[in-house]
């Protein structure tokens, strides 16, 4: 079983946009667990926990994540929202920088129409 650590854009100033993409990045980590691997989610995990915390910004949470990415991850998966989210987010160039230069592999996944399926793009720099 292969560790995936699932990485996607996540910070707006409109708070419900940030609920969004919460809400959708869970519906894609269900659907890869349900295919048999390990999910890392950060945004599934730091969601709620942002609540509790002020003044946190990138570098607060990116502490918080690398490490799976350093020590769990044996790929990194993106998540590729219909509006490319993903390529403005600097948390998700930072995570695909480090995945990079530590050799591990990279795939940016997208939902299909039905939002049932996943389809697997190869990430070509």
């Amino acid at each position: 079983m292969k560790n995936i650590y699932l990485a996607c854009a996540y910070y707006h100033e409109d708070k419900e946009v940030r609920v969004q993409r919460f809400k959708k990045i869970n519906q894609v980590a269900a659907l890869v667990m349900a295919e048999g691997y390990r999910v890392f989610s950060p945004i599934s995990h730091g969601h709620y926990i942002s609540e509790f915390l002020t003044d946190c910004g990138n570098n607060f949470w990116l502490n918080q994540d690398l490490d799976f990415v350093f020590n769990w991850a044996g790929e990194v998966w993106v998540f590729t929202d219909e509006k490319n989210a993903w390529k403005k987010s600097e948390g998700v160039r930072v995570e695909l920088d480090v995945a990079k230069n530590r050799g591990i592999p990279v795939r940016f996944i997208s939902l299909d129409l039905d939002g049932e399926t996943i389809t697997f793009k190869t990430w070509k720099e």
